[in-house]
């Protein structure tokens, strides 16, 4: 068990109870780091209250960002990581807002741009090595000035897309790569 506020209250009304006084309570709870302004709050608390529980509060009830909803956009973002997150609030109804805490505070998830590139095993870096020194003997005597290098793309192999718009959803960037390489 975590030792928490909840604690510290019980510590200093059972010291309460025990007839100390509150400045007597706080030099003997100097260790759990406890200030005066807390034993004398927890104290008028109970006073009042005859509980060591938070004071109930006012305000607005979770209606839309309840466990059902979060699940909801957890399904959602599991069968698809690249899913943009404007359009899951506006399919879903939910205000954008809310749908960007739902990802960031309750599934603790961030936008990682998506990379191009490939992911190297060590398998692929020795046949790439074996490679690149092959073609180091090949053109090791001004055969360099026989290869062509131009500035055009390849439609067929390089795919389009903007950086800025394009995220994926993961708890960190590798996460995010692997996740990728399992969509495409």
């Amino acid at each position: 068990m975590e030792w928490g506020i909840k604690e510290n209250r019980i510590a200093v009304i059972a010291l309460f109870k025990c007839n100390k006084t509150p400045l007597e309570i706080f030099n003997l709870l100097k260790l759990l780091k406890i200030t005066k302004k807390f034993v004398y709050r927890t104290i008028k608390r109970f006073n009042e209250f005859n509980t060591i529980d938070n004071k109930p509060r006012s305000g607005r009830t979770c209606e839309i960002r309840t466990n059902a909803t979060v699940k909801a956009v957890t399904q959602r973002i599991r069968r698809n990581p690249l899913r943009k997150q404007k359009i899951m609030a506006r399919e879903m109804k939910i205000p954008p807002r809310t749908m960007s805490r739902i990802i960031k505070e309750d599934l603790g998830l961030g936008a990682y741009r998506r990379s191009t590139g490939q992911r190297l095993t060590d398998a692929l870096r020795q046949i790439r090595m074996t490679r690149a020194k092959k073609l180091l003997k090949r053109y090791a005597k001004n055969g360099h000035r026989q290869i062509m290098f131009t500035d055009e793309k390849f439609f067929t192999v390089e795919e389009i897309f903007n950086r800025q718009n394009d995220r994926v959803y993961a708890h960190f960037s590798r996460e995010a790569a692997e996740k990728i390489q399992r969509v495409e």
